[in-house]
């Protein structure tokens, strides 16, 4: 529409530009005032898709103008487009452009500015029988009806003629646009039909190399439409560009060059799509004509610096001459940021997403290359490297800033450089410097410009194409984890998803079979499970908080069978039971480290110790580590300037070996413990038939890649978000919702959530919910997604049948079965009956005795009783004289003619007794409120107390003794004793109290 100055009230009302005191109302007006101004709508291109999609007429989201009076900057430019203070630049689709153009146009073209965009959009019209009848706005039509005769137009053009037209301010401007990211580029042409001189000017080929790059790493095909220079002859010929006037007034006929002018000299819309140019010309070189006195630069070969000087001749003439500084050139090859992905780059695959572009990474490096010409005048060169704050310091402190500088450069004579050497090194950019980021942990990484994340094991790269594989620098070297190349991978036959591909995994898928299911050299087929689902759980990427304890007697294939887990993480045979990656030996800081950069870790060996505090503080550590894994938790640390050090963040899948369980509950119950005996493994054979698989066969490190491959394919046929929603999409999500509720069975975390709700509901233990293994074994069976897709892919009905989790036998089954019993074995090491077992060995040892109840003088037993007294504390003399041994911990109350049988216990002496003498059982940091409630949660209390004390919510009861209140944890004599008590020691001649429950 043409703007006036009487209309930019009503405009500026209509489209909440302000008041007339605010700056885009006077730019507005500013420019009306001056003559008639264009008005140009930009329609944000993801929300035109989405407007469609929901039947909606699409609106537009920013606003630019084009004065017929352009003003010039202070720099002298002449802004002949302004945008309205307030909106900004971004990737505009013309409000008429179907969803599905946006979706799966086989081409897209990206031009620069709405003037060009609308004149390709009629130019495509025309070429495909649109004519201009058709074309035309009748009178009074409004700007929906507009919209949707145009999308009614683009309906009609082919699928296989259709080209999605996107416009941007700039070409520079357009890379990162979150409007990329409501579609796919992959498999897609994308024409850069760019205005400037990109042959020539290196500014144009920078941005437009920068937007080749980005397509390039989604998956499409890039070409370039050029028109400088060889189109300048047809640029005389104008575009008549119709305007709309608010109030009759037109603006006239606007001339543009480039692609407008190309279609305006006659040239067809199919010349212009076999226009483009498959590789991007080389960079032009810089402009050095204009330099000033006194600048150093690297010369033109690159082997020395040199200065513009001013140069006094004999006949007192001068001139400005380049003079050799410094025989020593160079430039900055890259800057290094290593850092680990955050949650949401995982997430989303979107680089950066997540991080705060003030922070810095966790540390950077740089790579400074030099170069110079030796005595036989051969160029030389070398490279040194150090902390990206090398660059603040002159070439004289390298060395006390951490650089390694090679020998060949410290012997060069003129080494180091004064001056300006240094600016003049990152001054030379011929070659664009590359600013990279070099990961700090293995797995899924995202690929800057790309909407798939790449994958780094050991030193393979799994990437969705060669763009993203160049972008992803695996930066878990040897040097900083030693062993950290043997968790690469064996390569994949043949292109994704090709029949060669399809070959080799249905082979491979046949092998795995064969060797885990038919073949299975455990006795329990629940271990081999595991033992699959721990090996490629690493190749999903949604965090895994796994963490497995083999434990057993030694030599009973605890440490073997994790080096069965580990051949999905091997390029060769790396791993077997005497070398697995960790020891329990590590410390704890290197074991931190260790699982936050590689993608499983173990810790093996936690034995017994002859040295009771080694002992301990290995199960400290090994409970520590534990924890952290289970709940995605990082130990903070400070360094001596109190500055936050570098978090190692736990990633890894983690396995533990050990002789015996863990001491501590709460770690047990953090755990999937796999019990390996006597009798876990089958005949000699057959474990060496699974030690060839291991280190000959190759196929569990090929599934492994090829189940990442998969999801990355997954994600280019649909996007990356889509691909993780399908894989972890919450059991509750849509349960609201009538229309998402079937929805939920697509997703793989809730079918095995219903499977390990299921079949966990079959173990039951009093006072102990079933959610926290249910979660384990959900977290450790979607290690089964991956082989569930890749025998989807290539129609492996045996497979699948194996893996379904409608099917109670299934794989996934038996790793919740395992799990299972994981949580079957805490009913047995409850803190209840962990405290009731240390008070019975602490009363058997003599450290403690019950009393009687009516008289504290007394045994609680009659005389004669002897080994029920000793068992509750009582020693007899050889007179026959019972004596108490160690702290008084409680009562019995056992009235004659009753079967009340209750022990009394005082919370805090018998708390602490116990705790002393039994500091494995009862740990550190444990207290007796919480500990005493185990046994109300566990239904352990005596049952004469129970629903009382349930009501009080305490840890205790009131007891009426001798008339007075006290509060005591009552719990059942056979809770202490079992069998022991005779039925002749319950006719114990003694008053009955009188038990209240007030409280």
């Amino acid at each position: 529409m043409t703007l006036e100055a009487p209309d930019v009230p009503e405009f500026a009302k209509q489209n909440s530009i302000g008041v007339s005191i605010s700056r885009p109302y006077r730019q507005l007006n500013g420019a009306a005032v001056r003559g008639d101004t264009t008005v140009i709508p930009w329609y944000s291109a993801d929300l035109v898709g989405i407007a469609h999609g929901e039947g909606r007429t699409p609106y537009y989201s920013s606003i630019q103008i084009r004065p017929s009076a352009p003003v010039t900057t202070s720099a002298g430019k002449l802004l002949s487009f302004e945008f309205v203070q307030g909106y900004e630049s971004l990737l505009d689709a013309n409000p008429g452009t179907p969803k599905e153009w946006l979706l799966r146009s086989p081409r897209i073209l990206v031009t620069e500015g709405i003037l060009n965009g609308d004149a390709a959009l009629t130019a495509l019209l025309r070429a495909n029988g649109i004519d201009d009848v058709a074309l035309e706005v009748p009178a009074q039509t409004t700007r929906a009806d507009a919209i949707r005769s145009l999308h009614s137009l683009m309906m009609q053009i082919p699928a296989s003629e259709r080209v999605t037209i996107l416009s941007l301010d700039h070409v520079r401007h357009g890379k990162g646009s979150h409007a990329w990211e409501a579609w796919s580029l992959a498999g897609r042409e994308v024409l850069l039909a760019v205005e400037g001189d990109v042959d020539n000017r290196r500014s144009v080929w920078q941005y437009t190399n920068g937007l080749w790059t980005f397509a390039e790493g989604a998956g499409a095909t890039v070409k370039l439409v050029g028109f400088q220079p060889d189109l300048d002859h047809v640029l005389d010929a104008p575009l008549q560009i119709q305007s709309v006037p608010m109030h009759g007034a037109n603006q006239g006929p606007m001339v543009k060059h480039g692609l407008a002018g190309y279609l305006a000299s006659g040239e067809t819309w199919h010349n212009l799509l076999d226009r483009g140019r498959a590789e991007m010309p080389v960079p032009p070189p810089r402009n050095r004509s204009e330099a000033k006195v006194g600048t150093w630069r690297v010369t033109d070969d690159g082997n020395a610096v040199e200065v513009l000087a001013t140069v006094l001749y004999a006949d007192s003439s001068r001139a400005n001459e380049w003079q050799t500084a410094v025989n020593i050139g160079g430039r900055i090859v890259a800057v290094e940021t290593h850092r680990g992905p955050t949650l949401q780059e995982v997430r989303t695959a979107h680089f950066g997403a997540g991080m705060d572009e003030t922070d810095e990474g966790a540390r950077s490096t740089c790579r400074i290359e030099l170069q110079w010409l030796n005595q036989d005048g051969e160029t030389e060169r070398a490279v040194v490297t150090g902390p990206a704050a090398l660059l603040m310091y002159p070439a004289q402190e390298w060395d006390k800033r951490n650089a390694s500088i090679p020998n060949a450069v410290l012997m060069h004579p003129e080494w180091p450089p004064a001056g300006k050497w240094l600016s003049a090194i990152k001054d030379n950019t011929d070659v664009p410097v590359q600013h990279v980021v070099s990961w700090t942990t293995m797995g899924y990484v995202p690929a800057e410009d790309s909407n798939i994340c790449s994958f780094i094991s050991g030193r393979t790269v799994l990437a969705f194409n060669d763009a993203d594989r160049g972008k992803t620098i695996a930066g878990v070297t040897e040097n900083v984890l030693p062993g950290a190349s043997s968790f690469s991978l064996p390569p994949t036959h043949g292109v994704v998803d090709s029949d060669e591909w399809r070959d080799q995994v249905r082979n491979d898928l046949r092998s795995l079979r064969e060797h885990y299911v038919d073949l299975a050299p455990w006795t329990d087929v629940n271990v081999a499970a595991v033992v699959m689902a721990a090996g490629l759980r690493p190749a999903v990427p949604i965090d895994c908080t796994t963490v497995i304890y083999l434990q057993g007697p030694p030599g009973n294939g605890k440490s073997w069978t994790v080096s069965q887990i580990l051949s999905f993480h091997q390029k060769i045979g790396t791993w077997t039971a005497k070398k697995l990656p960790g020891s329990m030996k590590d410390t704890a800081t290197g074991v931190e480290q260790a699982i936050a950069q590689s993608n499983v870790w173990v810790m093996d060996d936690l034995a017994p110790s002859p040295d009771k505090r080694l002992y301990a503080l290995e199960l400290a550590k090994i409970g520590d580590i534990i924890r952290s894994v289970f709940n995605k938790s990082s130990k903070r640390r400070s360094g001596v300037d109190l500055k936050a050090r570098e978090v190692f963040a736990p990633h890894a899948l983690l396995l533990v070996t050990a002789e015996n369980p863990h001491t501590i509950n709460s770690v047990r119950d953090r755990t999937v413990i796999v019990n390996l005996g006597q009798s876990s493994l089958r005949s000699d054979d057959a474990r060496q038939r699974m030690d060839r698989f291991r280190d000959e066969n190759r196929a569990p490190g090929r599934l492994m890649a090829a189940g990442v491959q998969a999801f990355q394919h997954l994600a280019s046929v649909s996007t990356w978000t889509e691909m993780i929603d399908s894989i972890d999409r919450s059991p509750s999500a849509g349960l609201d919702d009538n229309r998402a509720g079937d929805e939920v069975t697509q997703s793989y975390r809730a079918s095995y959530f219903r499977l390990a709700t299921t079949i966990m509901a079959t173990v039951k233990i009093e006072g102990k919910s079933d959610a926290r293994h249910v979660e384990m074994a959900v977290d450790l069976m979607l290690g089964f997604v991956p082989l569930t897709i890749l025998a989807g892919l290539v129609g492996d009905a045996g497979m699948l049948r194996l893996l379904d989790p409608e099917n109670l036998d299934s794989l996934p089954a038996r790793v919740a079965r395992m799990v299972s019993t994981s949580l079957q074995s805490q009913s047995e090491q409850s803190p209840g009956l962990a405290v009731l077992e240390a008070l019975k060995d602490t009363l058997a040892g003599g450290y403690a005795h019950i009393e009687n109840f009516t008289d504290a003088s007394k045994p609680p037993f009659p005389i004669g009783n002897t080994i029920e007294n000793r068992a509750l504390g009582w020693r007899t003399d050889g007179d026959g004289k019972a004596h108490p041994l160690g702290s008084a911990i409680g009562f019995l109350h056992h009235p004659r003619g009753g079967d009340l049988n209750a022990v009394l216990l005082n919370a805090r002496n018998s708390f602490d007794v116990a705790q002393k003498y039994h500091p494995t059982v009862i740990p550190a940091g444990s207290s007796a409120v919480t500990t005493f409630k185990s046994l109300w949660n566990e239904k352990l209390i005596h049952p004469r107390y129970l629903e009382a004390g349930q009501k009080e919510g305490r840890h205790d009861v009131l007891i009426k003794r001798n008339g007075r209140n006290i509060r005591k944890v009552p719990v059942h004599l056979d809770q202490l004793l079992g069998t022991l008590v005779a039925d002749e020691a319950l006719d114990y001649d003694g008053s009955a109290p009188t038990v209240g429950h007030e409280a």
